[in-house]
């Protein structure tokens, strides 16, 4: 998995001329509260945290590349963790959970992203092809109240 910040379209002009910050992928294998997406049963037993550190949050937009070994394209999806409410794959909300920091969220599978979507401050799947068995997952994922969680 690699997640790339990028500016978002939504963001201030003073802050898209900025260059992208650095930033950390970090992971968190065995945590008393997983990540999880109800009826969706991940492919990866690890949760990852898209880290940036020092970062105004709100104008964050991560560009998030997953590489998920042996998947068929149609059987992709991504369950994002985050601190902000955001639109499942089903339409409802996300519901509330413990995220695996042990903070409040919420929690839930990504919806396509709709054309509009591309590059605001909304999360979504972006795409998902194949390349060769594997799936490769590209989703955008805004850091609204902190920095979010995802697995596939």
């Amino acid at each position: 998995m690699q997640a790339t910040e990028v500016p978002s379209a939504g963001a201030p002009s003073s802050a898209r001329a900025k260059p992208a910050d650095k930033g950390t992928l970090t992971w968190n294998q065995e945590s008393d509260h997983p990540l999880t997406c109800g009826g969706y049963t991940a492919s990866d037993r690890n949760s990852y945290q898209f880290f940036l550190g020092e970062s105004t949050l709100g104008n964050v937009l991560y560009a998030v590349t997953y590489t998920i070994k042996n998947t068929d394209p149609s059987r992709a999806k991504f369950c994002l963790g985050a601190r902000f409410s955001f639109t499942t794959s089903s339409g409802a909300g996300a519901r509330r959970v413990k995220l695996p920091n042990g903070l409040s969220g919420f929690a839930g599978v990504l919806p396509q992203c709709r054309p509009a979507q591309l590059g605001q401050l909304v999360a979504c799947v972006v795409s998902k092809t194949r390349s060769g068995s594997d799936t490769l997952l590209k989703a955008q994922v805004p850091a609204i109240g902190g920095d979010p969680w995802g697995r596939s």
